[in-house]
C-alpha cells in the first residue's frame, strides 16, 4: 500500500459531517486564502497546507487514520513473507476497523488481510473464522451478489477445500459460478475463474471426468474473449492441458507448448512461466519423457524459488512431479530427497487431512518398496488410509 493510496483511503470516509470537522474545514480554507493573499505565489502554500489537512484529520479522526497505518505495516510485511508479523499488524488494523461504521469499507478489507495472513501461516482455525466474517461483513455492506462478496465467498470455498471439506466448498463455488454466469458478458474473465476454481475441486479430488466441462468452458471463455498470451489465459489453458492429457496427449501438448512460447517471450522470469512449465513438463511425464520432463520441472523450481525465496510452499507441487520423475528414471536418493521436502511442506502448510499429503505417501511409499525398505513404506500407507477414510463420510468424495 503506497502512501498515495492510503490517503485517499483515509480521506475518503475521515470527514464525516460532524462539528469539528466543518469547523477544521472553515479553518483550513480561511487560512489558505489568507496565505494565498499575504504569499505569493500562492503555490507555496500548497505543500504546507495538504500537510496541515492531514494532520488536523488524522488528529481528528486519530482511529480510522491509525487503522490505516496498521493495514499499511501488515501489507508491508505480508509482501516480504512474513506472515507472523503481518497477522500483528493486521489484527491492531482490525480492532480499529471495527469502531469506523459498519458498513465502512475498511472492515471486510482487513478481514481479507486477515484470512490471508493465517492461511498462510496454516491456522486454519483462524483462517476459517476470519473467511467467515469477511463473507458475513460483505454480504451485509454490500450484497449477497455484490463481486466483492463472491471474491469472499470464493476465499471462503478456498479454505474449506484446503481444510478437505469438500462438502462445504462445493455449493459455494456452484453459488459463485451462477452468479458470475449472470454477468459473464461484462466480466469474462471473473467467469471463466469461477469455473476454473470448480473444475480444479474437482481435479483435486482425482475425478478427471467432473473437473473437464467445467475447464472446457473457462478454456472456451477466455480464448473468446481474452488474448491467448494474457496471464489468465495462460493459467486456465494449463488446467485445460492437465485434463486433456489424459485423454488427447497430442492436443494437450501442443496447447502447452503454445503457452509455453508466450510465457517464456512475455514473462521469462515470472510465476506464469513456471506454471507452463509444469504443465508440459506433466504432459511429457504422461509420455514417458522423464528426462525433459525433469529439465524443465528445475527450470520451473528455479523461477519459483527467485520468485518468493521466502514462500517455498510455491515449490511443493514442482517438487513431488520431479521426485515422480526422478523414481522413474532409477535415481531414487535424489527423488527421497524431493518426496521428503514436499511432505515436510504439505505438513507445514496443509491441514493434517488434506488429500495431497495422501498424494504424497503413497507416491513416496512407491519409491520405498523400490528400495527394499517395506516397513517404513506401510508406515506411509497407513497414514494415507486415514486421511482416505476420513474423506469417506462425504458423499462426494
Amino acid at each position: 500500500m503506497n502512501l498515495t493510496d492510503a490517503i485517499l483511503r483515509f480521506s475518503e470516509r475521515s470527514f464525516p459531517y460532524t462539528v469539528g470537522n466543518i469547523l477544521t474545514a472553515l479553518v483550513f480554507v480561511m487560512l489558505l486564502i489568507l496565505g494565498a493573499v499575504w504569499i505569493a505565489p500562492p503555490c507555496w502554500m500548497a505543500p504546507p497546507a495538504v500537510i496541515a489537512l492531514v494532520i488536523m484529520l488524522a488528529l481528528l479522526n486519530r482511529c480510522a487514520f491509525m487503522q490505516i497505518v496498521y493495514e499499511g505495516h501488515g501489507a508491508r510485511a505480508f509482501g516480504n513473507g512474513k506472515y507472523a508479523e503481518a497477522e500483528v499488524y493486521f489484527r491492531k488494523s482490525w480492532a480499529r476497523a471495527q469502531l469506523l461504521l459498519p458498513t465502512d469499507p475498511a472492515r471486510s478489507r482487513v478481514l481479507r488481510w486477515l484470512t490471508l495472513a493465517t492461511q498462510a501461516q496454516g491456522n486454519y482455525d483462524d483462517t476459517e473464522t476470519f473467511a467467515l466474517d469477511w463473507l458475513a461483513q460483505s454480504e451485509k455492506a454490500l450484497g449477497a451478489n455484490h463481486p466483492n462478496t463472491l471474491v469472499a465467498m470464493n476465499a471462503l470455498a478456498d479454505v474449506y477445500t484446503t481444510l478437505a471439506r469438500y462438502g462445504q466448498a462445493l455449493p459455494l463455488l456452484e453459488k459463485i459460478v451462477m452468479a458470475r454466469e449472470t454477468r459473464k458478458l461484462k466480466e469474462p474473465l471473473e467467469y471463466a475463474d469461477a469455473l476454473d476454481a470448480l473444475g480444479f475441486l474437482w481435479l483435486s479430488l482425482r475425478r478427471p471426468d467432473s473437473a473437464e466441462p467445467y475447464f472446457r468452458q473457462a478454456f472456451e471463455v477466455v480464448n473468446q474473449h481474452l488474448e491467448s498470451s494474457s496471464r489468465e489465459a495462460l493459467r486456465i489453458c494449463g488446467h485445460f492441458c492437465l485434463i486433456r492429457v489424459l485423454t488427447r496427449p497430442d492436443e494437450a501438448e501442443t496447447l502447452a507448448e503454445s503457452a509455453l512460447a508466450h510465457a517464456e517471450k512475455t514473462w521469462p522470469e515470472s510465476m506464469t512461466n513456471a506454471d507452463c512449465l509444469g504443465v508440459l513438463a506433466t504432459v511429457q511425464r504422461f509420455q514417458d519423457r522423464f528426462s525433459d520432463a525433469e529439465r524443465l520441472l528445475r527450470r520451473s523450481l528455479g523461477i519459483r524459488k527467485k520468485c518468493h525465496p521466502l514462500n517455498l510452499m510455491v515449490t511443493h507441487q514442482d517438487l513431488c512431479s520431479l521426485a515422480i520423475v526422478l523414481r522413474y528414471q532409477g535415481h531414487w536418493a535424489d527423488a527421497e530427497e524431493c518426496f521428503c521436502e514436499t511432505l515436510r511442506l504439505r505438513d507445514k502448510y496443509l491441514a493434517p487431512t488434506d488429500l495431497a499429503i495422501a498424494y504424497v505417501l503413497e507416491d513416496y511409499a512407491e519409491l520405498l518398496d523400490l528400495m527394499n525398505r517395506a516397513a517404513e513404506a506401510d508406515t506411509l500407507r497407513q497414514r494415507a488410509r486415514q486421511i482416505r477414510d476420513f474423506h469417506s463420510q462425504f458423499r462426494i468424495v
